[in-house]
Order: structure tokens, then C-alpha cells, then sequence
């Protein structure tokens, strides 16, 4: 059985013994948030294997109710949730390691999620962050491509759909990524791990959505 682990905190930095939740096969990333709009957290799992998202929605007290699955793209290795289409309700976005694509599914806003919305890729996505790069108040992508060396930004338009991709030069391959203001210019950056070359690679932004050449720290040599 592949399984979901919950430990509920007991408030001085200890853990009760899990309580496993059924989820698809091999699942590898999670979030959550509260996607039913009753006021109590839930969980999304990814599902590497079955190329679906689990959907697990909290009783409020801890325990979750069972799973319900929708289709992804082939083999979703990032999970991230947020309102991309601007309607107030949490959307869902993988990135789908198997076909080169992102998988986009909106939310109902009572815990169901429409079927998903693909966007293509130029090499194969392996992490997804979201935010606001070009200061237009819009959510959107930042992707790295692991064959490609590179890190794709989809601007949003707001309505749920994206711009085709603008690609930056990263470390070899690169996996996980984050956000923020490294330089306090008040212009979000990018930091991207390679292990391909054991660096980091910082992107300053330019609040345009445009990040300069990157930066590289070295890490850890064999």
C-alpha cells in the first residue's frame, strides 16, 4: 500500500504516531491549503507513478477524508498550489517530469478541481515555484529544465493562462528552485541548485520579469 504519513504535533516540539492515509503510487511532493473554503487544511500529494494528484480533504481534527484522484501529466515530480485565474480559489499546478509539461487544474473552490490544462515545456520540468516576477499582480511560473540547464518563466495573464516560456542559463541540472529578495531592491530573484556541478546559481530580477546572468557558488567537490 503506499501511504500518506500524518503526525499530529503534541505542542512542546514532539510528534503522535502517524496515521497513514492511502494516496496513488509513489507519491513525492505536497501542499497545503484549504481548497473547500470550510476553514480547515487540507492535502494535495502528487503521485510520481500513477501520473495523478491525490486530493485529501481535513475533517478539522486532524484526520482526512479518503482520497480523490484526477490525471496529470506523465510523471508530476512538483506540486505548488495558488490562485491563477484570479477567481479567488485555489488552483493546483504540477510539473510533469515524464512529458515535458505543466499540469494546471482549477479549483471549484469546494474541493474539486477541474480536468487539467497543459502547458508545454521545452525540456523536461522538474521543480515549479510561483510568484509575481513582472510586478503586474498576476501569478506566475518559474520552472527548472534538469536536461536543459535552464529555468523557464511563464508570465500569467491572469485568467489562468500563460505566456510561452523565457528561458535563463542555470548549473547542470538543475532540480529545486526558490524565490525571493537576495539584493533587497525590492525585485524578486531566483536561487536554483544544480546537482549536476554541486552549485548554486543566484538570477537577479530586473521586475520586469527578465533575470541577469546568473551567479554561481560553488558547493561541495568529490
Amino acid at each position: 500500500m503506499t501511504i500518506l504519513s500524518v503526525l499530529l504535533g503534541n505542542g512542546d516540539g514532539t510528534f503522535q504516531t502517524q496515521i497513514k492515509y492511502s494516496t496513488g503510487k509513489t507519491p513525492i511532493s505536497i501542499t497545503s491549503a484549504d481548497f473547500n473554503g470550510d476553514q480547515k487544511l487540507d492535502l494535495v500529494v502528487a503521485n510520481s507513478d500513477n501520473n495523478s494528484i491525490s486530493v485529501l480533504l481535513g475533517n478539522g481534527n486532524g484526520t482526512f477524508q479518503n482520497q480523490i484522484s484526477y490525471p496529470t501529466g506523465k510523471y508530476p515530480t512538483c506540486l505548488i498550489s495558488g490562485d491563477f485565474n484570479n477567481d479567488h480559489k485555489i488552483d493546483l499546478a504540477t510539473s510533469n517530469y515524464g512529458d515535458k509539461t505543466l499540469s494546471i487544474l482549477f479549483g471549484n473552490g469546494n474541493g474539486m478541481f477541474q480536468n487539467q490544462t497543459i502547458q508545454k515545456m521545452g525540456s523536461r520540468a522538474w521543480s515549479i515555484i510561483s510568484a509575481d516576477f513582472n510586478n503586474d499582480s498576476n501569478l506566475d511560473f518559474a520552472v527548472t529544465n534538469s536536461h536543459e540547464n535552464t529555468v523557464s518563466i511563464l508570465f500569467g495573464n491572469g485568467n489562468g493562462t500563460f505566456q510561452k516560456q523565457i528561458t535563463s542559463s542555470t548549473g547542470s541540472f538543475p532540480r529545486f528552485l526558490t524565490s525571493g529578495d537576495f539584493n533587497n531592491d525590492n525585485k524578486l530573484d531566483l536561487a536554483v541548485s544544480n546537482t549536476g556541478d554541486n552549485t548554486l546559481s543566484v538570477l537577479l530580477g530586473t521586475n520586469n520579469g527578465d533575470f541577469r546572468t546568473e551567479h554561481t557558488y560553488s558547493g561541495y567537490q568529490n
